[in-house]
């Protein structure tokens, strides 16, 4: 269900979800059951590793935990800069900043009320 909950933060009328939704659909979903379901995680993760079927959902999962490891906020800067998932692009995510350079880019120096420009 914490899959399926992220999704409604921006739902897309086709049904498509980009990359970095399903990214952080698939990693919420996998980080939040523990709280009720001990093991939920790690064996939910094995079923997409393992599973040709599954082989978009783990290609978005690796791909948002790269972004995160990279930029721990990336996912909220963006959707400070964009709020609906589809209008993020690649080059967007290439210019967020890590932590440690928030403000450096021109991205998000422009357009904001907040710190560096960075709404939220």
């Amino acid at each position: 269900m914490a899959h399926e909950l992220t999704h409604c933060l921006g739902a897309q009328p086709e049904g498509l979800a980009p990359m970095i939704e399903e990214g952080c659909c698939v990693l919420f979903s996998l980080v939040a059951p523990p709280f009720s379901t001990p093991g939920y995680g790690d064996a939910a993760l094995q079923l997409l590793v393992n599973s040709p079927e599954e082989a978009h959902y783990a290609e978005a999962l690796f791909a948002a935990k790269e972004l995160s490891a990279f930029a721990p906020d990336a996912v909220r800067l963006l959707r400070a800069i964009e709020p609906h998932w589809d209008r993020i692009t690649p080059e967007m995510i290439q210019e967020c900043p890590s932590s440690d350079d928030l403000g450096q880019s021109a991205k998000f120096r422009s357009g904001g009320s907040g710190p560096s420009g960075v709404r939220g």
